[in-house]
């Protein structure tokens, strides 16, 4: 979920509107992290279990915003919980985070991000219970992840059943669902598989959703049409499940959910392999509703990309952050220095960066800050815009220091270097310099962005300079 400000009423037509805009997004979203609890690194996405009191909680703190045109919710990802008396399947989601991040991974034995990733001690489990519909794949770069123990990909045997359409989606407004799967999940046009809608956007429910809860229709109200991706509780029926421990269920995306039946879920819970937290009911149907008229169709799980990728794993190495450049570079640092400060400081309505505050701060983060960043700061005004990220204020920038040494450092995997945070992009990815070990300065250093969405960097220039010419020469 992301919370923001409210637009005026003639847009952003300036860049002046745009940074003022963006500085009251940050005021917003500061107030709302602080309001509900949750840590300062969480902006700008906010991930909610969203029970009956937090719905509540949401619309109760937005209603008097919006009235004011203060703040709106801007789009979000939410996800169905629905209540079931005694589940019997249950989708296996960890909540702790992939090992490309996750840095203490004590008494940890299952996580997600790139696909579900289970230790040691779940595999011996499993195979002392004698579970079945599950193989292991060792991962074999966790010695990379800095981790100690060894870590396992998993591999279900078969597809856990035929699954049907969420009761809340109109079929009507959502009939390009085929074609999109067709083409993302790379299968065959005769006998692809069609998965039962569960992912769908608020502008394909249904005038009077079946079975939605007076607490999500009033929430959906505060969305904007389009603007909000749901995740529904998968429906299947009870005729067609299969006989097994563990199954998968396809995605949308050309991944697929692991399932888990209830008395092993029982059994991992009480030897402590899984937490609560880590199952969702799946919704199991004595019969089909006279109103669908179709179920998924059969799926061979060998011909899913996801599962022939971890199947491969072992001949599979993580490929380095890509390089720019697509330009022939002409700029010397000189050039590009004087071309970024007539880019800078232009705004009146934040404070210009003081070479007092500016070196009081260096000092305090304790790293080599090059000479070109720290001439491009001091031309520039707190929360002004450089080529793609936000250059935030002194305070903000030593804190997210801070914050993000050790999530930089991870998300790299480089030994041997330090990473400054230099500021965000206004959809959430991250920009750092990369630095040497040890006190030497230099005048330039290599620029990487870390896309929020895989948890990596997927970008990397040779130096500020580059980035800065590829920038105002597209």
């Amino acid at each position: 979920m992301v919370v923001g400000a409210v637009e005026p009423a003639g847009g952003l037509e300036t860049r002046d509107d745009s940074r003022r805009h963006f500085a009251k997004c940050a005021e917003v979203r500061a107030e709302f992290r602080k309001d509900f609890g949750l840590p300062a690194i969480s902006e700008p996405w906010v991930d909610f279990d969203l029970d009956p009191e937090t719905i509540n909680k949401l619309i109760e703190w937005i209603k008097p915003r919006e009235q004011n045109k203060t703040a709106c919710f801007e789009r979000a990802h939410l996800t169905e919980h629905p209540t079931v008396s005694s589940p019997e399947w249950f989708l296996f989601r960890p909540h702790r985070r992939d090992l490309r991040i996750e840095r203490d991974t004590e008494g940890v034995e299952c996580l997600t991000g790139f696909g579900v990733k289970v230790s040691d001690q779940f595999v011996k489990c499993v195979q002392q219970h004698g579970m079945t519909g599950i193989r292991f794949v060792p991962e074999r770069e966790s010695h990379r992840f800095r981790q100690r123990r060894e870590w396992f990909d998993v591999l279900p045997a078969m597809a856990l059943g035929r699954g049907l359409d969420h009761p809340w989606v109109d079929r009507r407004r959502h009939e390009q669902k085929r074609e999109i799967l067709r083409r993302n999940v790379g299968l065959r046009r005769r006998g692809y598989f069609k998965n039962g809608i569960r992912y769908f956007d608020n502008d394909h429910l249904r005038k009077n959703p079946r079975g939605m809860s007076p607490a999500w229709r009033a929430l959906l109200t505060h969305f904007p049409g389009g603007e909000v991706h749901l995740e529904g509780a998968p429906r299947l029926a009870r005729r067609h499940l299969r006989r097994t421990d563990f199954a998968l269920l396809l995605r949308f995306d050309n991944q697929f959910d692991l399932c888990v039946k209830a008395e092993a879920a029982k059994l991992l819970i009480a030897q402590g392999i899984l937490s609560p937290k880590d199952c969702r009911p799946i919704v199991v149907l004595e019969s089909e509703p006279a109103t669908v008229r179709e179920l998924d169709l059969p799926v061979r799980i060998q011909s899913l990309p996801a599962v022939a990728r971890i199947a491969e794993n072992l001949n599979i190495s993580q490929p380095s952050v890509p390089e720019s450049p697509r330009w022939s570079y002409e700029w010397s640092p000189e050039v590009a220095l004087e071309a970024a400060r007539r880019e800078l400081g232009k705004s009146s309505d934040y404070p210009r960066i003081r070479a007092e505050d500016l070196n009081s701060a260096i000092r305090e983060i304790g790293l080599p800050v090059p000479e070109m960043w720290r001439q491009i700061m001091l031309s520039a005004s707190e929360w002004d815009s450089f080529c793609e990220f936000i250059i935030p204020s002194v305070a903000k920038w030593v804190r997210r220091n801070n914050e993000y040494r050790d999530y930089l450092a991870e998300a790299a995997r480089e030994p041997g270097h330090h990473y400054l945070y230099l500021g965000d992009t206004m959809s959430g990815d991250t920009f750092a310099l990369e630095l040497p070990n040890g006190p030497t300065k230099t005048f330039d250093a290599p620029l990487l962005m870390l896309d929020h969405e895989i948890g990596r960097f997927s970008a990397r220039w040779p130096s500020i300079a580059h980035y800065v010419e590829e920038w105002l020469r597209r």
